[in-house]
């Protein structure tokens, strides 16, 4: 049973790298005349997400879990408005929301490739730590945003970082998976 958990814990971060690297390729070469009509369907596929956790949150045990749920479920269908509503400025604050995870995501993948592809004793496994260096240094220079005030070029900025970020977790998951005993 527990492992059947953990190849579904697998397959679901190889179906993640493989979303995130095809919605990093699109950002990169779709035309700005469509930056709107995906700017209005993320808004609404946020709106949508939300509201089926609400509709989850009220078929289910209302346990303490749930509530949490509810809560991430109310913050994510405001966060859809926001994006329908704030349209002209969205990209630049999903930006810095993204340069953040990118930061948060690259500091959590130093960590966890110290630890755990260190200890499962693969060749090479040091080369996923610079990878994440390069990967929270990105995230910095997109939070900040000194040199991209073109929705274009910001808009190809962040998915080149998808691209690049979906890259090292799949690298990441290739050495630590399955770890051995030290």
């Amino acid at each position: 049973m527990i492992f059947e958990g953990l190849n579904s814990i697998k397959r679901n971060a190889i179906m993640i790298a493989i979303i995130l690297l095809a919605f990093g390729v699109v950002l990169i070469i779709l035309p700005e005349d469509y930056l709107s009509s995906l700017i209005m369907a993320a808004g609404s596929a946020l709106i949508i997400i939300s509201l089926g956790m609400i509709f989850d949150f009220l078929s289910s045990k209302k346990a303490l879990i749930h509530f949490i749920s509810l809560t991430f479920a109310i913050a994510v269908g405001i966060l859809g408005i926001a994006v329908l509503i704030f349209q002209e400025d969205v990209l630049f604050v999903l930006g810095f929301l993204f340069g953040l995870v990118l930061v948060l995501g690259g500091l959590y993948g130093i960590f966890h490739s110290y630890v755990y592809a260190r200890r499962s004793e693969r060749k090479g496994w040091w080369v996923l730590i610079p990878l994440h260096v390069i990967q929270v240094v990105a995230g910095v220079f997109i939070m900040v945003n000194p040199w991209w005030q073109d929705p274009e070029e910001f808009k190809q900025v962040i998915g080149i970082a998808i691209v690049f970020s979906s890259v090292v977790s799949s690298l990441r998951l290739i050495w630590v998976w399955p770890i051995r005993n030290a």
